[in-house]
């Protein structure tokens, strides 16, 4: 008897630490796929919008991904690796196109665009350079369709495959 009280107790810790480390985690952590860096840097708050303070202050949140200090952000800084730890470039050979690249997910689909890349990179060179991070407020400004002052997920995530509406974030109503 002794015996199984003991072994419900550490069942009982194990699974209580497994919990905590799973909570600690925070949003977007472990297995899951948790937000692009670019929404991460512009959401400072992480409520799945972004709202006029933090449009304003887009210039400083995009900064704060160059990680090499150069003044722009490559696709690298600003977009998540594909599944497996891969950048934007996949395979071992590391060939634009494989799976893991912007060309492709692995899948030979090709990963819908960001209309916050878009409206974003002006001159459409995969970069986003110092002039194009300068004006980064007033781009994030006008990508707020119904003019309520917050980019809510349905504004700011990619159109889905099929042109099927947009993506499943917050809309601005439940702000």
């Amino acid at each position: 008897m002794k015996r199984n009280i003991g072994i419900g107790i550490v069942v009982v810790l194990i699974c209580g630490l497994s919990a905590m480390a799973v909570l600690a985690q925070g949003p977007g952590k472990g297995r899951g796929h948790g937000a692009p860096p670019l929404i991460t840097a512009l959401d400072a708050d992480g409520d799945g919008v972004i709202g006029i303070e933090e449009m304003a202050n887009a210039n400083e949140a995009l900064l704060s991904l160059d990680e090499n200090s150069d003044g722009q952000l490559s696709q690298e800084e600003f977009r998540p690796p594909w599944a497996g730890g891969k950048g934007r470039r996949g395979g071992s050979d590391q060939k634009v196109g494989g799976p893991g690249s912007d060309k492709c997910d692995g899948s030979g689909r090709k990963p819908p665009k960001s209309p916050i890349i878009e409206a974003l990179d002006a001159n459409d060179d995969r970069i986003l350079d110092a002039a194009e991070i300068a004006t980064a407020s007033t781009v994030l400004m006008s990508l707020d369709a119904d003019a309520d002052g917050i980019l809510s997920g349905d504004e700011y995530r990619p159109q889905r495959p099929g042109g099927q509406g947009k993506g499943r974030g917050r809309s601005s109503e439940t702000k």
